[in-house]
């Protein structure tokens, strides 16, 4: 029996091939001012990429360089040399470098071509929400002063009733001292 289902290779969504990777790389070293930064970049970048050209294609995602921190930690490198090529990897990656090349691309194609600007996801939410951040942060704001005004009130409140218990408890002390020592003669008589 002939199966009438065809199986469907799954194909990854986007594979960076080797020039995507030379345009990106480039610019990320032109975004960088330090000589030595560009210097450690572009090492770092170069063995990035030999290692993706020698692996099955994939995507490039989290999981490409999640499998590349695993293939440098089996090489035993140090804590801070990996970090070190993760962030130059990160920063290939980057959107804005990233929209930036692919800008370019269009417009050496045909520079009529108007290329919308290219966000990241955060900020577009960041942006929609700020309206309503602000209004919580004020609200934030006015309800702090309530309770702190609120706070000072009791506060003078209950300083005034002490004060005034102590006048009362002075007062009071001296009065019955001098209703003691002052007493007329002929209240003692009957």
């Amino acid at each position: 029996m002939a199966s009438s289902k065809t199986k469907r290779k799954r194909t990854p969504k986007s594979i960076l091939k080797l020039p995507d990777l030379e345009q990106s790389k480039s610019a990320v070293l032109n975004s960088l001012t330090s000589p030595s930064s560009q210097r450690t970049y572009d090492h770092a970048i170069r063995e990035f990429i030999e290692w993706y050209c020698s692996e099955p294609r994939l995507a490039f995602n989290k999981t490409v360089v999640t499998r590349y921190r695993v293939s440098l930690e089996q090489r035993h490198y140090a804590s801070t040399t990996i970090n070190l090529r993760l962030a130059a990897v990160r920063r290939l990656a980057y959107p804005a470098i990233v929209a930036d090349t692919i800008r370019k691309t269009i417009w050496s194609v045909d520079p009529e071509v108007s290329v919308p600007t290219v966000r990241a996801l955060g900020g577009i939410v960041s942006d929609s929400v700020a309206n309503r951040r602000f209004e919580m942060d004020l609200l934030l704001l006015f309800t702090i002063s309530a309770l702190f005004l609120a706070g000072l009130g009791v506060y003078g409140v209950v300083t005034y009733s002490v004060v005034q218990r102590q006048r009362d408890l002075a007062f009071g002390s001296r009065s019955a001292h001098k209703k003691q020592t002052s007493m007329p003669s002929y209240c003692g008589r009957v």
